[in-house]
């Protein structure tokens, strides 16, 4: 999914959420809007609302490294690190579930080494 042409990053969080809002309407099944909602919420100073946003994200899919780690991002500036290390744990245990063995076996040599 693409964002909203010129508003990501250009500092227009209300346009840029009301258009990963029309998003999300559109196709509600779709992490990478609801991942892109909780981004925006956080760059908007409603971090508070953020993390509900990056739920339903990992909700439809369990593996999207990127929410989870999203999701950490806002939990710590938020003051609850213990939530926000459970969540890095998440995306690090789903970036290696989507890699596969043989970057596992990498990571296990490189760990014990």
């Amino acid at each position: 999914m693409r964002p909203p042409a010129g508003r990501r990053g250009s500092g227009r969080h209300d346009e840029a959420a009301g258009g990963y809002g029309k998003a999300i309407s559109a196709d509600p099944g779709s992490p990478n809007a609801h991942a892109a909602m909780g981004c925006i919420l956080a760059r908007a100073g409603l971090g508070m609302d953020a993390p509900a946003s990056y739920d339903r994200a990992v909700e439809i899919d369990p593996r999207y490294a990127n929410a989870h780690m999203g999701r950490g991002n806002v939990l710590w500036h938020l003051g609850r690190p213990a939530e926000a290390l459970k969540s890095y744990r998440r995306a690090s245990e789903s970036s290696l579930q989507i890699a596969g063995p043989p970057y596992q076996a990498c990571q296990t040599k490189f760990a014990t080494a």
